[in-house]
């Protein structure tokens, strides 16, 4: 019997007795769990490379297909994926952050390939976590209000707009945000308003643009309340600011 021949052989003894060889590897792998850990464990160390070109090689032949199953059993996969996870959360962290210390470079460089190759979704994703966070914290919400206001006050009242940082400038947003506590539960219907108008400083002046953004000139206004406060400014006054 040469070894084509038994090679077929084999295979019909197998199809003949399947449920026999089921049933015996079925036993084996209850009795003899950790062993098999082992034995898959030293096999993939050994033959890596290997197992992932074939993998690899497999998932390209076959995304349609792993698509339609991943659709089919979300559910299923999320709960599989969960316990996994659960059972093995501190070694699958230690194993990411090993990964990430080996590979620091690899993971930008790949980071920055992908935002690149998907920066409408990126753009999409981002907007809608920040909308979220903006809604969930409060103080987040203040922060960028605060960033924004400053950003817009020294484009429209200095020459060369904003180019240092807020700390350069002698703000603090943390010190602002603890003044203006506590913050209304409906902070959506507030703005920031500014004691002293902020036409009303030199915003070619340092140490005026920290006068300007003092926690003390700061207080949160109802919407409606702001806007009175603005048509009480005399139209001398904003033709003037126009102006400048």
């Amino acid at each position: 019997m040469n070894t084509e021949e038994k090679k077929q052989y084999k295979k019909r003894h197998y199809e003949e007795n399947k449920e026999i060889y089921l049933k015996r590897a079925k036993n084996y792998r209850e009795n003899n769990p950790e062993k098999i850990k082992k034995y898959r464990k030293n096999y993939h160390s050994q033959n890596k490379e290997r197992l992932n070109a074939k993998s690899k090689k497999y998932y390209n032949s076959n995304k349609e297909k792993s698509q339609q199953y991943r659709e089919k059993n979300k559910i299923k996969i999320k709960t599989r994926s969960k316990e996994f996870y659960n059972k093995n959360s501190e070694k699958m962290i230690k194993k990411s952050l090993d990964y990430y210390k080996n590979n620091k470079e690899k993971q930008k460089s790949n980071h920055k390939k992908w935002n690149e190759q998907n920066k409408i979704e990126v753009k999409v994703y981002q907007n809608k976590y920040l909308k979220k966070k903006r809604n969930e914290n409060k103080n987040y919400n203040l922060l960028i209000r605060l960033r924004n206001r400053l950003r817009e006050s020294l484009n429209k009242y200095s020459k060369s707009g904003k180019i240092m940082s807020s700390q350069k400038y002698g703000i603090n947003y943390k010190l602002i945000i603890e003044f203006l506590k506590p913050i209304p539960k409906d902070l959506e219907n507030y703005d920031i308003h500014h004691k002293k108008p902020l036409y009303t400083f030199n915003f070619e002046d340092e140490e005026e643009i920290k006068k300007a953004f003092a926690p003390e000139n700061h207080q949160l206004l109802l919407r409606n309340d702001h806007r009175k406060t603005f048509k009480r400014i005399d139209k001398e006054v904003l033709k003037w600011v126009t102006k400048k």
